[in-house]
């Protein structure tokens, strides 16, 4: 065989290949549609009389005690700590998200502030008065009403770095 060939071949057992893919991957998805199908709530709860009574006629005494050698103190400290350490990892994504939405709602804010100066000036030279003022907010705080401690609803904000030892210290201390 030749060269051009064996390149053929090749290409040809690749979408093969590919074409098994995607067949395999349509009948994962109906099997798991059939099977959510099968299991009505009848057959749930003859399912579960049939392993009860199964597990009733096993002798449980064995059964627990092979359960007893697998959930040894060690086997449930390796347990809590990886469920810790997926609990800290999820909140590291989640932080991250939230610092990304947060950008994205600053750009927002900041592009409809531009759009509402832009809207004022258009106004301002089609008119040649000055625009009238926006309304302020009834939901805005100003300075005398708001709470001497800051608002306790409204979360800390972020820092780019670390604060030193001595600012820690003083910013718990005037909390």
């Amino acid at each position: 065989m030749n060269f051009e060939a064996l390149k053929r071949r090749v290409e040809r057992s690749e979408q093969v290949v590919d074409g098994r893919i995607v067949q395999t991957d349509a009948a994962w998805r109906s099997l798991g549609a059939r099977w959510r199908e099968a299991w009505t709530p009848p057959r749930i709860v003859l399912a579960g009389l049939l392993a009860g009574f199964f597990s009733g006629k096993a002798n449980p005494q064995v059964a627990l005690r092979r359960v007893g050698k697998l959930a040894s103190p060690r086997t449930m400290q390796l347990i809590t700590s990886l469920s810790g350490l997926l609990a800290s990892a999820q909140s590291a994504y989640a932080a991250v998200t939230a610092k990304d939405a947060a950008a994205t709602a600053d750009t927002a804010a900041q592009t409809a502030d531009q759009a509402a100066e832009t809207a004022t000036e258009a106004v301002e030279e089609s008119t040649g008065a000055p625009a009238a003022a926006p309304a302020p907010d009834p939901g805005a705080e100003t300075a005398a009403d708001a709470p001497p401690h800051g608002d306790r609803r409204r979360p800390d904000p972020t820092w780019e770095r670390q604060p030193a030892p001595a600012e820690a210290a003083t910013d718990v201390s005037e909390r």
